[in-house]
């Protein structure tokens, strides 16, 4: 998943290109970029959905993704941002609440690695 640039630098995060000056950063890329990750770094455990019948591989990655989106949403929902009209301070809050619900599912180690990656995504979201 990681994409280097010449200079060493992590151009891809999560399917957005922080590497390409041109690429005006969004809070709606970086929200997809979270779901994207979080489908990514819990796939383990979303596979385990699979065990409650059977269903296309297309249809279970619908269902993956449809289950972290309403998470996301809901953690947008308490910490007062709104899912469709993210910011980047609700971007903040919110991926503040989701790092500390993914320490229940993953080492911390993994988790910051992760959290610091959707920061260099959200550190160029132009407002």
């Amino acid at each position: 998943m990681e994409n280097i640039n010449s200079g060493g630098k992590q151009c891809d995060i999560y399917g957005v290109n922080i590497c390409d000056p041109d690429l005006k950063i969004t809070p709606e890329m970086a929200r997809d970029a979270i779901v994207r990750c979080f489908i990514i770094a819990h796939g383990e455990q979303l596979d385990d959905l699979k065990n409650y019948g059977d269903v296309l591989e297309e249809e279970f990655e619908k269902i993956k993704h449809m289950e972290v989106e309403i998470l996301i949403k809901n953690i947008f929902k308490e910490t007062g941002g709104d899912f469709n009209i993210p910011t980047k301070e609700s971007i903040m809050n919110m991926l503040n609440k989701l790092a500390e619900y993914a320490k229940n599912f993953r080492n911390q180690a993994i988790v910051e690695k992760h959290y610091s990656e959707i920061m260099l995504l959200v550190d160029k979201i132009k407002i």
